[in-house]
């Protein structure tokens, strides 16, 4: 069976830096999206707007379905923003199923600043 390989991309200088295997990454950025830590939800949701362009479908699905259960309850501003825009960039990068966004409209009358309009693009893929 075939390794899924993607190409890591630094941050800084935005170089192609070599093939390596997603599921050491991928398992890094779970992690981090459901930690205890606000700071560290945050950085974690940021840092799936890195990679979105390289990630598999599979995986796409996978971050999108635990960033939508995360932000549906998260109590940090500030992180549920990162999150709903990670989840935009997976909306529009990868082919995500309404149902895995569906969640996200109990949260519509409660979202502030660019959440609004992170939620009318990604709810846009429900209806």
């Amino acid at each position: 069976m075939a390794e899924a390989r993607v190409l890591v991309v630094t941050a800084s200088h935005g170089r192609k830096t070599g093939s390596v295997s997603n599921r050491p990454a991928v398992l890094e950025l779970i992690y981090g999206i459901s930690a205890p830590q606000p700071a560290v939800r945050e950085n974690s949701a940021d840092a799936v707007t890195d990679v979105v362009r390289h990630l598999p479908d599979q995986d796409a699905v996978l971050l999108a379905r635990l960033l939508v259960r995360i932000s549906v309850t998260e109590p940090d501003l500030n992180c549920r923003e990162s999150q709903l825009h990670a989840l935009a960039e997976l909306a529009q990068w990868h082919e995500l199923p309404p149902d895995v966004l569906h969640p996200l409209a109990s949260i519509q009358g409660e979202a502030v600043g660019s959440e609004i309009e992170y939620l009318d693009y990604l709810l846009g893929h429900v209806r």
